[in-house]
């Protein structure tokens, strides 16, 4: 519990510094999904359960659950930070299992989360799909990206486009329900 030296010690204390939040939480997506789950008419009890792809592995694994086991969409992907401070996801796949849901912007809600939890400067597409062209072209288009392109070694290079995250991430949340709906 608290003692009077924590008390005095106010936001310098240990306590405080542990119930200061320091990556976004997963709710935060689950909340993204519940809105969009009620735009699109569909069941509002999907979870959001993030862990290493494979134990030992530096992969994690971002999937989006129907209940308490019917994985719905998943992304496996690992965070790197260059030598320039740049923090890059690297996406090794992704997939949207319940076709019903595909092309209705649940992956770039996703990725909206991934880019906002990590700080991620940019995306990179490892061994992409045709999918992943497509997807990345259209996120683009709604301004998430701000440059896609392919690079040597078949990698699509995603630019993160901050200023439009930004306004997709704010708390009154007006442009991401704008998204969803595909208003925008």
């Amino acid at each position: 519990g608290r003692t009077a030296t924590t008390k005095a010690m106010g936001k310098a204390s240990t306590q405080h510094q542990h119930l200061v939040v320091t990556e976004v939480p997963t709710k935060l997506l689950e909340g993204w999904l519940s809105t969009w789950a009620e735009h699109y008419g569909l069941p509002t009890d999907l979870r959001v359960q993030l862990r290493p792809h494979r134990a030992g592995s530096e992969l994690l694994e971002l999937a989006v659950l129907r209940g308490d086991s019917d994985k719905v969409a998943s992304v496996v992907f690992a965070t790197i930070l260059d030598r320039k401070e740049r923090m890059i996801l690297s996406v090794r796949d992704q997939n949207t299992f319940d076709e019903t849901l595909r092309k209705k912007r649940l992956m770039t809600l996703i990725h909206l989360f991934l880019v906002h939890r990590y700080k991620v400067d940019s995306i990179h597409y490892v061994s992409p799909t045709e999918d992943n062209e497509y997807q990345t072209a259209k996120m683009k288009a709604h301004g998430i990206f701000s440059d896609v392109h392919d690079e040597i070694g078949g990698i699509i290079v995603a630019e993160v486009n901050d200023e439009r995250n930004a306004e997709l991430l704010e708390p009154d949340g007006t442009a991401l329900e704008r998204l969803i709906a595909k208003k925008d």
